[in-house]
């Protein structure tokens, strides 16, 4: 048989193997005490992470199954061959128990190394799965101030279709860029053109930069996450920034945001979520923020800007502030439309059609006189009329000095005629309000109309009686005047929880005040409205799943738990002997132990059969007092 005739026969058998050999499944098992030069197999693994990639062919489904702790810098260039067929990078089963948790598997940059993994320009590999992996020490070649890269996960995926359908979970991503102030491309996670990512159930801790950036893709999904926001959290304005959901995360924030300024001077903005540009329809729910100098922010500008900034959901959220805020007059949530013309496509920019429901913005700090600021700041002002269609349906907000401020936008040092237009506020209950609740602008007024087309109605309202619009009106002017909040009321409500500001079932003042609104036939648990004789009011529907979360944390200090971070056992001790109530919790708010009545002064609690990660100890005495203790394992 001559050469020709024998490659053609091979080839054939080639394509007709294809189907059977293109989508069988290997693994390769990896060990740092392995070898390159093993085949790469359970008792032979090989000895870096690399090595397994570079079997990758973008054909096969290949595993890399790791164990213990390595130092690399990864260039992964091929994927999975489908979204159900995804490349894995996981960890090693060594007990072989059917539970990763229990494993370790660690990619230590030593602070020399700034890229743990990273897809070339130009290399879109789709279809990848990383899990039970602990990121920990990458820092900037050139130290801090470098405006190089630094990223755990670098996508660089701009073009064409993009990096599709990653997945990145139960994942510990620990101090990258330390003590440094975050660069523009200092970014635990990158995603850019990146559709259908899905990052959940992941701890993020140590972060000098941001969390993610330059986000950039239809469908990604940010679930289930703890997330300790040191500088910034989540920046997203790509244009094609589509459905992006981001739902039962915490955001434990400073209240300060610059991790080099260590004798407390400055204080940086401090975003939890930004999409600042080009977003359309996100979700943002059921997440809780703690002491972030910004919480969840939208805005649009003409430098970065392809198309309006619209179509979102912001609901069920959980918002605290106290005194650890730096910044006393600083927002928790902000929408801010001052864009003119797109410098890329000639249209015009607008942020617009949101709806913003059954969210909680409690500021409970001390002292009160600390916070100056509003609790939602809506900054509106373009060089052309639009509808804006802000829709604001059955909030609680608590205790700042306004409850809402509107404020006209400067662009080229020019103070913007058009103003926002289409602001509906229903079913809300402002209580505490010390200053005053709607605010025009810091002097009462605008530069040409007030905003129009403003419905304000079946709200309750306690605090100052102030209105800032066109002058200060009283509650009773504010109705007989201009007509707003014809069926509202004007009293304190009954709490349930101060914390929470759920209503107490014997509330007499709010609970009942409000109304259907249409299009919300169901709340927010899905259960058929109206629950009273009228609509439910306030954000009385949070999700169970994350109330313990939100406790205070430092009500008492009888208890101390130690050693903690740990990998093991954690010892509870309380300075009096006295009755404990004791509940054990996930991030998520998932209970995993319950005792009652502990008397002993010392109580252990056993970390090792559970993932690596965050963990809630809230602890009730006699009474009813509360301590919350965070617990780390690694």
């Amino acid at each position: 048989m001559n050469r020709k005739k024998s490659l053609r026969i091979r080839l054939i058998i080639a394509i007709l193997l294809f189907p059977i050999m293109g989508f069988a499944q290997s693994t390769y098992y990896v060990s740092s005490s392995g070898n390159d030069a093993n085949p790469g197999t359970e008792s032979a693994p090989f000895g870096s992470i690399q090595k397994c990639i570079d079997k990758w062919n973008g054909i096969a489904q290949f595993t890399c199954a790791c164990e213990g702790t390595f130092h690399e810098e990864l260039v992964v260039d091929e994927g999975g061959p489908s979204p159900s067929l995804k490349n894995k990078i996981t960890a090693w089963d060594t007990d072989k128990d059917g539970d990763l948790d229990d494993e370790t598997f660690i990619l230590d940059g030593e602070n020399t190394r700034n890229i743990a993994l990273q897809n070339l320009f130009g290399k879109k590999p789709d279809n990848i799965e990383i899990s039970y992996l602990q990121f920990k020490n990458y820092f900037p070649d050139g130290g801090c101030g470098d405006d190089g890269e630094l990223h755990f996960i670098l996508m660089g995926c701009s073009g064409g279709t993009g990096c599709s359908d990653w997945w990145i979970h139960h994942c510990q991503f620990e101090d990258l860029g330390k003590k440094c102030n975050a660069g523009s491309h200092y970014i635990a996670i990158q995603p850019q053109n990146a559709p259908n990512l899905l990052i959940e159930d992941n701890y993020f801790k140590g972060i000098y930069a941001f969390v993610m950036r330059y986000i950039d893709g239809a469908n990604i999904r940010f679930l289930n996450n703890y997330v300790e926001v040191q500088t910034t959290g989540l920046k997203g304005w790509g244009e094609k920034l589509d459905s992006m959901v981001i739902s039962g995360n915490v955001f434990d924030c400073d209240g300060n945001g610059n991790p080099a300024d260590t004798a407390g001077s400055a204080c940086l903005g401090q975003n939890a979520i930004n999409l600042s540009n080009n977003a359309r329809y996100s979700l943002i729910s059921n997440n809780v923020f703690y002491d972030c100098v910004q919480c969840i922010a939208y805005g649009t500008s003409e430098d970065y800007g392809f198309r309006d900034n619209h179509g979102h959901v912001i609901e069920n959220n959980i918002i605290h502030r106290t005194e650890k805020v730096c910044n006393k007059y600083n927002s928790p949530i902000k929408l801010e439309d001052c864009s003119g013309y797109s410098l890329n496509t000639g249209d015009s920019m607008e942020l617009r059609d949101m709806v913003f429901r059954n969210n909680v913005i409690n500021y409970y700090g001390k002292p009160t006189t600390w916070n100056q600021g509003a609790a939602v700041e809506i900054m509106a002002g373009h060089p052309f009329d639009f509808a804006s269609n802000f829709a604001f349906y059955n909030n609680s907000i608590n205790g700042f000095r306004w409850a809402i401020h509107l404020d006209q936008c400067i662009i080229d040092k020019k103070l913007q005629p058009y103003q926002l237009d289409g602001l509906t506020l229903k079913n809300n209950i402002y209580s505490n309000i010390r200053d005053g609740f709607y605010m025009l602008n810091f002097d009462n007024t605008w530069d040409t109309v007030s905003p129009a087309n403003i419905v304000s109605d079946y709200n309750a309202f306690y605090g100052k009686d102030y209105f800032g619009w066109q002058g200060i009106k009283t509650f009773s002017t504010w109705k007989s005047t201009l007509g707003f909040d014809t069926h509202s009321v004007w009293c304190l409500p009954k709490y349930k929880d101060s914390i929470l500001l759920t209503l107490d079932s014997m509330d007499i003042c709010a609970k009942d005040a409000g109304t259907p609104l249409t299009g919300f036939i169901n709340d927010i648990d899905n259960d058929i409205r109206p629950q009273g004789s009228a609509w439910d009011i306030g954000a009385d529907e949070c999700k169970v799943e994350i109330l313990s979360i939100v406790r205070s944390k430092n009500n008492f200090s009888k208890i101390k738990a130690y050693p903690n971070p740990t990998a093991s056992l954690v010892y509870l001790e309380f300075d009096e002997k006295e009755s404990i109530h004791l509940t054990f919790t996930d991030m998520f708010g998932h209970i995993l132990k319950h005792e009652d009545n502990i008397q002993n002064a010392r109580y252990t609690i056993d970390l090792s059969n559970y993932p690596l990660g965050f963990y809630l100890i809230n602890c009730t005495n006699t009474l009813n007092e509360v301590q919350t203790i965070k617990l780390v394992k690694n």
